[in-house]
Parts: structure tokens; C-alpha cells; sequence
């Protein structure tokens, strides 16, 4: 099976936990998340090092028992899969926490002045 087939990642995940794809609930550009028939998501990640990043997260969050954050609800870590780069987390509803791919724990991102610049102005 290929690591760039997104929907047999997926399946070859659920069949491992005696479930199944039940929908797409949304795509970004670190991954895709589908629906289970067990009422979970699975998010299927491109690449390797945002899993890691993100499993991190989940690690910390579980560690430290977070559930909300100023009432925007977290999902709950339920298990991952190093080699198909899959997190199952619980569904939650709005207002939610989500992604975090993207994020770095104990460093800071390495970004270049520019784009620093550039968010500041933004934001």
C-alpha cells in the first residue's frame, strides 16, 4: 500500500480497529479527516513531521488532562499509527480546537524576519 493513498491509509486504519470510514469530514493541507463507524475522526497526514508535531500535541494535552480551553472544547487523544500517520481523536463540537499540525512545543518556529514582519502586519 502506498503512503500517498489517503482513503487506503484510512481503511487499512479502521480495519486494524474492527471499524470503518464513514465520511469525509474535511481536508487541510497537513491532512484529511474522515468520520469512523465507532464515532471517531481519524486524520490521515501527509507528511511525517506534522504527524509528529500533532501527536505531540495530543501527548501533552492527554498528559496534562485538557478537555477545553477557555470553553473551545479539545479532542481526546484515542490512539495513533507512527507508520500510516493516523491520529483518532473524539469528535467535538463547536466551539472547538483543532490542528495542530502546525504547532511547536518547547521551541519556537523558525521563521526569517520577513515573515514575521509580514504576520505582524497582518494581524
Amino acid at each position: 500500500m502506498s503512503l500517498d493513498n489517503i482513503e487506503q491509509r484510512a481503511s487499512a486504519y479502521a480495519s486494524l480497529h474492527g471499524m470503518q470510514i464513514t465520511d469525509r469530514l474535511g481536508f487541510r493541507v497537513d491532512g484529511t479527516v474522515f468520520s469512523t463507524s465507532a464515532s471517531t475522526a481519524v486524520k490521515v497526514h501527509h507528511q511525517h513531521e506534522a504527524y509528529r508535531r500533532e501527536q505531540d500535541c495530543y501527548f501533552r494535552l492527554l498528559k496534562h488532562g485538557v478537555i477545553d480551553i477557555h470553553g473551545h472544547h479539545v479532542p481526546q487523544l484515542i490512539w495513533s499509527h507512527d507508520e500510516l500517520r493516523i491520529i483518532e481523536m473524539t469528535i467535538v463540537s463547536r466551539p472547538y480546537l483543532l490542528d495542530f499540525a502546525a504547532a511547536h512545543l518547547d521551541s519556537a518556529p523558525s521563521f526569517n524576519d520577513e515573515i514575521i514582519e509580514q504576520w505582524h502586519e497582518e494581524k
